[in-house]
């Protein structure tokens, strides 16, 4: 097959790559008799083996994977300009599965049903992370426990773009906790702008994604980024005894106040208390950012625009949002009660939201 040739898929779930460029191969076929099973090259060097859910093998540098397994089954997502944002399922404050959103299909639907049914009896979390035209993601890290290795270093993928936002597809850890933590870069200088992200999250042998790696557009040079902080201002908020981790119970997405025009609010249709999940922010650059769960395939309708407020409210011990609107005189809050919030000008809006419940907390920029 010529190298730039583009196959189509022939609807096998798993395509296995064989890279014939050396001239010392030996092959081995695997037959039952009546179909061939395996087709195997083996040369001197070693080589690991990598299985794609596609028939095209994305190009990429050694050090652009974190790989900590023998075989790999990998599933491409190429970021383009057809891919509105990133969408991250979370469970046990793992990763279970990434997919470009592109528009509400069919393979959108697939993906939340592998999801649902892959995680039918955990509590999922949803972090949906928008990109804007003329934008681009410069830098990616796998934040990992430094003391482990393989699936149990816990990696979490985290992402910045030429805007300057970052998100982190994972919980929150505390001040308590930092030093538990480390940051693996998945690109060096001279690679270039992210063009694609792979990883394992459709191997039926893997329940959590444990394999991460990304492909660069070298014609973009975007120079190269310092991690993230690890110290945090935003310490998560208290966890009951019993209930779980501080250091992994807690998502936190969050976007600056300054020159917001309004929101668009997701609320949960599905529940009898009609939460809010999370809102998209759009802002007077018109570029859009988004904070909480945005979900796609709940109620995202609701518009409202500043002055903004936020109602809290209380279900079955947990806090979460009842309602965030304008119209409101603030003689109409309940301040005795704590039950509304006015949205200031500026600052900073964080939405912590896991199996606890949703609180949102405004602080100086």
């Amino acid at each position: 097959m010529d190298p730039k040739s583009n196959p189509k898929s022939d609807g096998s779930p798993w395509h296995e790559i064989l890279d014939a460029s050396d001239t010392c191969l030996e092959v081995y076929l695997s037959c039952d008799g009546l179909f061939m099973r395996n087709i195997q090259l083996l040369s001197k060097s070693l080589s690991t083996y990598r299985a794609w859910s596609s028939p095209f093998s994305p190009e990429f540098h050694p050090w652009d994977f974190y790989q900590v397994k023998h075989e790999s089954r990998l599933d491409y997502l190429k970021i383009d300009s057809h891919i509105r944002g990133v969408l991250v399922c979370c469970a046990n404050a793992r990763i279970v599965g990434i997919h470009g959103l592109s528009d509400t299909s069919k393979a959108f639907r697939e993906f939340i049903d592998l999801m649902n049914r892959s995680m039918s009896n955990r509590y999922k979390l949803w972090i949906y992370f928008p990109l804007n035209s003329h934008e681009y993601i410069k830098a990616a890290w796998i934040r990992k426990f430094k003391i482990c290795r393989g699936p149990a270093s816990n990696p979490i993928l985290v992402l910045q773009t030429s805007l300057g936002r970052t998100v982190t597809f994972g919980p929150q850890f505390s001040a308590r906790t930092v030093d538990q933590y480390e940051y693996h870069s998945l690109v060096r200088d001279g690679d270039g702008a992210i063009s694609g992200i792979f990883h394992d999250g459709l191997d039926p042998t893997t329940r959590y994604i444990s394999e991460v790696g990304v492909t660069c557009d070298e014609q973009y040079d975007v120079g190269l980024s310092e991690p993230p902080s690890l110290d945090t201002r935003s310490e998560p908020p208290a966890v009951p005894p019993g209930r779980g981790s501080i250091a992994s119970t807690w998502y936190m997405t969050q976007a600056s106040l300054k020159d917001l025009v309004k929101v668009q609010v997701c609320k949960d249709k599905d529940q009898s208390h009609h939460p809010c999940l999370g809102i998209l922010l759009f802002y007077s650059d018109e570029h859009i950012e988004s904070i909480g769960q945005v979900r796609w395939d709940h109620d995202l309708h609701h518009e409202t625009t500043r002055p903004m407020y936020i109602e809290n409210g209380f279900i079955d011990g947990r806090v979460y949002i009842k309602d965030i609107r304008s119209g409101i005189h603030d003689t109409e809050l309940d301040v005795e009660r704590r039950a509304w919030q006015k949205v200031p000008e500026d600052g900073i809006i964080v939405w912590w939201f896991s199996q606890l419940g949703d609180k949102i907390i405004i602080y100086d920029d």
